[in-house]
C-alpha cells in the first residue's frame, strides 16, 4: 500500500488510528501505490463508519485509482451495498468508468453482488451502459453465472438479445460457460437460440455448447429448438456435430445423432469436413467407430 500511513489504517479498520491521524494533520489525499485513497480502502472493506468519518472531514471522493476506480465502484465490486448508498447519497457518480470501461452496474453484475445491482437499479442507472468490448451488465452477470442478477436485470428491461463488438449475446456466453440455470432463464424469456457471433467463429450457441462438450447445455438448446445442422458462418462444415466430433464429446454426438444431425453433411468451403472426417483428424476412436455405426462413410462429397 505504498507509504501512507492513513491509507493502512483504513485497511486495516483502525478507525481510532485514523481519527488520531487526521487530527495531528495527516493528509487526507494520501494515496496508496496503487493510487487510492483512505476512502478507496474503507469502501473496499465495506467500512461504513470510516466513509461516513472521511466523507465529514472533507476527502475528494471523486477520485480514481491507477484503474479508474473510484470508491463507489470498488465498493460496488466488493459488494458492499451500504457503503454504495452512503457515497450516492453523498453525490457520488453511479455512471463512473474504469479503466475497461465498466460502470458500477458492470463491476456488481460480474461478481454477482444483488443488493448492490438492486440499488442502482433503483436509482435509475442506464442498464445497457456498453464496457469493454461492448458488454453490457446482463452479457457479464450471465458469462459469470449468476442466475439471480440475470433475471434481476431481465425483470428491468435489460436486451437479451443486445450483444458486444464480436456479437457474443448473454445467451452465447452462457453457453460457452456452461451455465445451465442461466440459459434456462434466458430462453424462458426469448433469447436467440440460433444467433451467431460475428468474425471469425461466427458461432451459434449450439455450436458452442457442442464443441465445448457441454451435454446438458446442449440438450437444453435442442429443446428450444436450435438449428442442428447449422454450420458457422466463416465455415459451412463446423456443425455442432462436426465440432462435438472432433472435440471427442461422446455424450454430446449420441444427443445429436438421436435428434437427427446429418452425418453426411459435407461442405467442401475454406477446409469443409464432416464430422467423420474431423473425428479421424482428431483420433478420437470412439467417436470413429459410432459415425461409422450410423452410417458414416470415410469419403463423403
Amino acid at each position: 500500500m505504498g507509504t501512507s500511513r492513513l491509507v493502512r489504517a483504513a485497511y486495516k479498520g483502525n478507525n481510532s488510528v485514523m481519527t488520531i491521524l487526521l487530527e495531528n494533520g495527516a493528509d487526507i489525499m494520501e494515496k496508496s501505490d496503487l493510487g487510492q485513497t483512505a476512502l478507496h480502502a474503507a469502501a473496499i472493506r465495506g467500512n461504513e463508519k470510516l466513509v461516513h468519518l472521511l466523507l465529514e472531514a472533507g476527502i475528494d471522493k471523486t477520485v480514481k485509482d491507477k484503474h479508474g476506480r473510484t470508491a463507489l465502484q470498488e465498493a460496488a465490486k466488493n459488494g458492499h451495498e451500504a457503503v454504495v448508498r452512503i457515497l450516492a447519497q453523498g453525490g457520488m457518480s453511479l455512471m463512473d468508468k474504469n479503466e475497461d470501461n465498466d460502470t458500477p452496474l458492470h463491476e456488481a453484475a460480474t461478481f454477482g453482488h444483488y443488493a448492490v445491482v438492486q440499488l442502482l437499479l433503483e436509482h435509475k442507472v442506464y442498464i445497457e451502459a456498453k464496457g469493454r468490448n461492448g458488454k453490457t451488465a446482463l452479457y457479464q452477470a450471465a458469462s459469470s453465472g449468476h442466475e439471480d442478477v440475470v433475471s434481476l436485470l431481465l425483470q428491468h428491461r435489460a436486451d437479451i438479445n443486445g450483444n458486444g463488438r464480436k456479437g457474443v449475446t448473454a445467451l452465447q456466453k452462457a453457453a460457452e460457460r456452461g451455465h445451465e440455470a442461466v440459459i434456462e432463464r434466458l430462453l424462458a424469456v426469448g433469447a436467440d437460440v440460433n444467433a451467431a457471433t460475428v468474425g471469425f467463429m461466427g458461432r451459434t450457441p449450439l455450436q458452442t455448447a457442442a464443441g465445448l462438450g457441454h451435454d446438458a447445455v446442449v440438450k437444453r438448446l435442442l429443446a428450444a429448438g436450435a438449428n442442428i445442422n447449422t454450420g458457422s458462418s466463416w465455415n459451412s462444415s463446423w456443425t455442432p456435430l462436426k465440432l462435438a466430433a472432433e472435440r471427442g464429446h461422446k455424450a454430446v454426438v449420441e444427443m445429436l445423432l438421436a435428434a437427427g444431425a446429418n452425418i453426411s453433411t459435407y461442405f467442401v468451403e475454406r477446409y469443409g469436413q464432416a464430422a467423420l472426417q474431423a473425428a479421424i483428424e482428431g483420433g478420437q476412436e470412439v467417436i470413429i467407430e459410432r459415425l461409422k455405426k450410423a452410417g458414416a462413410m470415410e469419403e463423403e462429397g
